[in-house]
């Protein structure tokens, strides 16, 4: 039924954030700034090398890379 892939019309999932894969914004959510710079630092050597860690903790480090590009 459809074109995998395709989304439904008017959808907006796009990114990490998609399909119901919000596990990284709801760890930015309860943070404090300097709790998200802190992470902003070690994330770097996390992203590296992402499947040596939690799942959810690359989850937000990915999250927190595409904050700052915005």
């Amino acid at each position: 039924t459809g074109t995998p892939g395709a989304g439904r019309p008017g959808s907006t999932n796009t990114g990490i954030f998609s399909s119901g894969n919000n596990i990284g914004q709801r760890a930015l959510s309860g943070m404090s700034n300097q709790q998200i710079a802190v992470y902003r630092k070690r994330c770097v050597s996390i992203l590296r090398d992402p499947n040596a860690w939690d799942y959810a903790l690359v989850q937000m480090c990915k999250a927190l890379r595409q904050a700052a590009a915005r």
